[in-house]
Parts: structure tokens; C-alpha cells; sequence
């Protein structure tokens, strides 16, 4: 079977313009064969490799103004004629599927690049250190006093800490990357790479440890035509930084004096029944607590996982 000629039925050409630049039209074609199409899939695909005048392939954009950003999103098919060696091809084109674009319109799904979106989630953090309203008379947790507008840590008007660290809740942003892979494997492979890690390096605008990765969920299994692949969503949370800082607090301290470690006592030489401010060398420090920082996520690059490479 081969294509003896290829007719664009101009007469076909139907449509609809809107607003918002969500346009559909169609338009058909007229293949003639030297011998009956028994597989419509054949003819198709011999029509569009014909060297005269070839028919748009899958996902193609409408050739005559192709900055109208619409694609083939169907082709119909039909006999005109009792020898069924002629065929009628529609072509309907139609704007790119939500979260899509121009480069999304290939046929392998597999080459196509991966898609990017933000959400957001809340999540709890500890409020470390606030400026109290009123004074406190003995609000330094040391019987003396602490003036109104101080920064400092949270306690009631004795200067004790509460049992429970004062919290509140932020919206964090979740990067949200959506790509084909070949396989389960794949997936999970990003999985064991990324999990408990952070950036090592500053992605576009993000700063270094600043992104956690969160996971990598299958869709299941997806078919096109002779492709089989295996949409996935891939989250990675937005942080100021993803370092632990906790406040350098405790009921011992290092005595310089005697060099070792001592109870830490009130003015009435009696244990404190609260934590006392350190120095980072350990020793008792005074009325703001210093600040220990450690980092427990693995650092590896993540410029990859975020162009959707990976």
C-alpha cells in the first residue's frame, strides 16, 4: 500500500476564537492509496511521511500560525468512497493540557520535560526568643529586672520558661515537580538518592540547605499509543535554612574557677528548677542564650533534581 496524493480540504476549515486565546480548529485532509487501508494506524503514518504534502503528526502545532500556541489534540478518520481507497483525515487542534506548555507536546511522553508548580503546607516551628509588652520585675529569670521592648526568651513574670516550647504555624512553600519515568525503579531510585538530604548548592534563587526533599510518588502506570511510562510527582519543601538551631541552655555548667562541671544554683544556693543561659564554651551565659547549630541532613547537589534531569 502506498500514498498516491494528499488533498487539503480547504472547505473543512472549522473553528472557534475565544478570548482567552483557548482556540479550537479543524481542519481535514484527503489521502488517496494505490490499494485498501487495513490498518488505519499504516495509512496514517505513510500519509504523514509523504514527501509532497505530509499530515501533521500527533502534537503537532497549527502550522499556518503556529504563535497561537494550539496543538493536534485528535485525529478522525473516514471513508468517503465505496473503493475505500480515499480516506479523510480531521485534524483538531486545541490549546496544551493545564500545567502544560509548547515543549510538553511530544509524543514519547518520556522525552517530554518535566513540569513545575508551587504549594504550600503548614507546619509547626518553635518561637525562640520575643520582646515583652510590659517590664518585668524579675523577668530576667535571675530576680531582676527586664525592661519592656527586650528581646529575649519567653517567660511569665517569675523569669521561668514554659513547660511546653511556645509555638506557632507557617506556610511553607512545596516545590512540586511532575516528570515520566520509564519505571518503578526510577522512582525509587530518586528516593533512596534524596531522602534526609539538602541542597549542598544554590539552585536558582534558593540558597544552599534551604530545600528538603520530601518524596517521589507514583501515579501509576500510563499508556500511549506504544508507550508505557510512569508519571511521578516529586515534592521538595522550602525553608529559611534546613539547619537544627537549638539554644545553648542547660541545669550544668562549666566553672572556669574549678574547671569542671557545676549545678547551676539560684541566689538562695538552692538548684534551679529552670535552665540556665550558656556560653558555647559552656560556661554560665548571662541573659540571652547563644545559639548551637547542627546540620543532620546529608548535603548533596540538587541542581538536577530541580531542572527535572533526574
Amino acid at each position: 500500500m502506498a500514498v498516491l496524493g494528499v488533498i487539503y480540504q480547504g472547505k473543512s476549515l472549522r473553528g472557534t476564537l475565544t478570548n482567552d486565546y483557548k482556540d479550537s480548529i479543524s481542519e481535514s485532509y484527503l489521502v488517496q492509496y494505490d490499494a485498501i487501508p487495513s490498518n488505519i494506524y499504516t495509512a496514517l503514518q505513510q500519509a504523514q511521511n509523504d514527501s509532497t504534502n505530509p499530515l501533521p503528526t500527533r502534537f503537532a502545532s497549527y502550522a499556518k500560525t503556529p504563535a497561537l500556541n494550539i496543538f493536534v489534540r485528535s485525529i478522525g478518520f473516514q471513508f468517503t468512497t465505496e473503493s475505500r481507497l480515499w480516506v479523510l483525515f480531521t485534524y483538531t487542534y486545541g490549546p496544551p493540557e493545564k500545567g502544560e506548555d509548547q515543549d510538553q507536546q511530544i509524543e514519547n511522553p518520556l522525552n517530554r520535560p518535566a513540569v513545575f508548580n508551587i504549594e504550600r503546607f503548614d507546619s509547626e516551628y518553635v518561637i525562640h526568643t520575643a520582646k515583652n509588652v510590659e517590664a518585668l520585675l524579675h523577668g530576667d529569670g535571675n530576680l531582676e529586672a527586664r525592661a519592656a521592648g527586650t528581646e529575649g526568651p519567653i517567660v511569665n513574670a517569675a523569669g521561668k520558661r514554659p513547660d511546653e516550647p511556645v509555638v506557632d504555624t507557617e506556610s511553607n512553600a512545596v516545590l512540586i515537580i511532575k516528570k515520566n519515568y520509564p519505571n518503578l525503579s526510577a522512582i525509587e531510585k530518586n528516593n533512596a538518592t534524596y531522602q534526609r538530604t539538602t541542597n549542598s548548592d544554590a539552585v536558582g534563587s534558593y540558597a544552599a540547605r534551604t530545600l528538603k526533599f520530601l518524596s517521589a510518588e507514583s501515579q501509576g502506570s500510563s499508556t500511549e499509543g506504544n508507550f508505557t511510562f510512569f508519571p511521578a510527582v516529586t515534592r521538595v519543601e522550602v525553608k529559611k535554612t534546613t539547619d537544627l538551631i537549638i539554644d545553648n541552655v542547660g541545669y550544668e555548667y562549666f566553672d572556669v574557677m574549678s574547671t569542671n562541671w557545676a549545678k547551676a544554683r539560684d541566689k538562695d544556693d538552692q538548684p534551679m528548677s529552670e535552665p540556665i543561659n550558656l556560653k558555647l564554651d559552656g560556661s554560665e551565659g548571662g541573659t540571652h542564650a547563644t545559639r548551637i547549630t547542627y546540620r543532620y541532613l546529608k548535603e548533596i547537589p540538587y541542581t538536577n533534581l530541580l531542572s527535572g534531569q533526574v
